[in-house]
């Protein structure tokens, strides 16, 4: 139980008293800091009904497939596509925002439902042969594709001809009128082996220059031709070479970054296996929460490598052995499941092993300890919010909606929640470490505040968008936020952390369903909650259990004395 000796500081103890106070202010900042709101729409139709939309668009085309043809559907988002990200980079700082928001479904992709056919089975040749549409959030299709493989025969048309075709195209496809678009390009394909062409390909590009997109910039519209069939229509944003060299350079820079943080936190995770191996020798390690963490933690690695069937189905390759591809993902997911594993499990089982084996201290302030911890977060969270809207975003915000190409999104949502367990268990590590370093928080004490805001600063590098000195400055602010509460809360009785962890979780939760904005993200974020809690309370009570179970009085009557 926690002692009322003393040891808790004279700042502990005003910090604890005002942790009501502070957790109101918290929230008041997240709520008004926030951005609740998208720039872009949400996608409100599921898989089933972008699939039967585009089975209509197949139909219509007259196009029957054979058995053996695989559909699938997944979210497609313009960060996806490193070229369409550019486009949407340059109209959003160009043009502006309201420009933006108003090219979003016409010159600008929203985010659609990429429903892709294809067979993994007969000639590789002829397995180049797919069909692709994009559905839009309003059930239109933005975009339907045919991909030919290239020796299958065709028509030879001429320039003129090819032209007159893809004009109609876009009278028809788009409603625009070509006389008042100009051509800006027209490239000419031939197919099939020199000494015998199969068939000719064309590919138009018009510019419409009555649509700004921002300097320099313009709108245009492509139409590709095999053959005589129209085998693709689609928009495009032509950004300027220097803009794109100077866009190129930043990210060149944003990738060492990340690269860098990626590797920082690997070595961490490392260091951290290491650790906790020592510890365990040392008998400094909870086998129990170790064995638990370890399995709960390589379950959660299998169970979303099945969860994410639909993603890496759509990302094969029918040009190579599906089995093979297959049996690659599913060995990648294993090992680094079982290093997940490794890592969760020794660090949660020395975290744990710290929280049950140290001092606990009553905490000042009316608030029991688990509701300190929740104003504690809800603290840091207003804190990170209001930094971060002090520099603009340079990136529009999109919503969160890669959970719609799970195979089951509530599935996902609650395996969410259960990774409450092993963040906990890393912080409770963190915390553990800096004891360690600091000699129980007697000296030497800046190694446990610089261990945190390295960790924190390196996590938000790693999220970064463009903007690398605001997030590097978020990251130091909020590492030294976290670090003071845990100097000045957490140190007293670890077993707040579950719930301080729960507190961001919950928060993101409530973010990222809001972003979305439809009935089942707000059902999937109340079962992420949810799980999420339970697994709180459970880590808590687990966590304030005695590390070795009294021997009952009766035994100990019956035991022969020693003395």
């Amino acid at each position: 139980p926690p002692t009322t000796a003393p040891g808790v500081s004279a700042p502990a103890v005003l910090f604890q008293r005002a942790l009501p106070l502070l957790g109101v202010a918290g929230l008041a900042a997240w709520l008004f800091f926030t951005p609740f709101r998208a720039d872009v729409p949400s996608l409100p139709i599921d898989r089933a009904a972008a699939i039967a939309i585009a089975d209509r668009a197949l139909a219509e085309h007259g196009v029957t497939l054979p058995a053996g043809w695989h559909k699938m559907a997944t979210v497609r988002l313009a960060s996806d596509d490193a070229e369409q990200w550019t486009w949407h980079k340059f109209v959003w700082r160009e043009a502006g925002r309201d420009a933006y928001r108003a090219q979003i479904g016409a010159g600008l992709a929203p985010p659609v439902w990429d429903v892709r056919y294809a067979t993994f089975d007969g000639d590789v040749a002829e397995r180049a042969e797919e069909w692709r549409a994009s559905i839009a959030g309003d059930g239109g299709v933005r975009t339907f594709r045919h991909a030919l493989p290239e020796a299958r025969p065709g028509a030879k048309l001429t320039k003129e001809e090819a032209l007159a075709l893809a004009e109609r195209e876009l009278r028809a496809r788009f409603g625009l009128d070509p006389t008042t678009l100009k051509q800006v390009f027209a490239d000419e394909k031939h197919r099939g082996p020199e000494s015998h062409q199969t068939r000719t390909d064309w590919l138009f590009t018009f510019a419409d220059p009555s649509v700004n997109v921002g300097k320099d910039g313009e709108l245009r519209y492509v139409v590709t031709i095999a053959g005589d069939e129209i085998a693709g229509a689609g928009r495009a944003i032509f950004v300027p070479e220097a803009w794109q060299r100077a866009e190129q350079e930043r990210d060149n820079r944003l990738r060492i970054v990340k690269l860098s943080s990626g590797i920082a936190f690997f070595i961490a995770g490392l260091a951290a296996v290491v650790l906790g191996v020592i510890g365990w020798t040392h008998r400094r390690c909870d086998a129990r929460a170790l064995k638990w963490v370890a399995a709960i933690s390589f379950a959660i690695a299998l169970l979303t490598l099945a969860n994410t069937w639909p993603m890496l189905e759509m990302r094969l390759v029918t040009t190579e052995p599906v089995t093979s591809q297959w049996l690659m993902l599913v060995v990648g997911a294993v090992v680094g499941g079982l290093f997940a594993a490794l890592l969760f499990g020794f660090t949660s089982g020395i975290g744990a092993w710290y929280a049950r084996s140290t001092t606990r201290f009553a905490l000042a302030g009316a608030l029991p300890p688990w509701a300190a911890a929740v104003a504690a977060g809800l603290f840091v969270a207003g804190l990170e919010a209001a930094f971060a809207s002090l520099w603009p975003r340079s990136t529009p915000l999109w919503p969160p909606l890669q959970a719609m190409s799970l195979w089951s999104p509530v599935a996902g949502a609650a395996l969410g929640g259960v990774g409450l367990i092993p963040v906990a268990g890393i912080a409770l590590f963190v915390l553990y470490l800096a004891a360690r370093l600091t000699d129980d928080w007697t000296r030497r004490q800046w190694i446990g505040v610089a261990i945190v805001v390295l960790l924190q600063t390196a996590s938000t590098l790693g999220l970064a968008g463009s903007n690398l000195a605001g997030a590097a400055a978020v990251g130091v602010t909020i590492g030294l936020a976290n670090a003071a509460v845990l100097w000045l809360l957490l140190r007293f009785d670890p077993t707040t952390i579950p719930a301080f962890s729960a507190t961001s979780i919950v928060l993101g939760t409530v973010l990222h369903a809001a972003q979305f904005g439809t009935l089942s993200a707000y059902a999937g974020g109340a079962v992420a909650i949810a799980v999420a809690l339970a697994m709180a309370w459970l880590t808590t009570r687990y966590l304030r259990l005695p590390l070795s179970p009294p021997i009952p009085v009766t035994a100990a009557a019956a035991s022969p004395s020693t003395a």
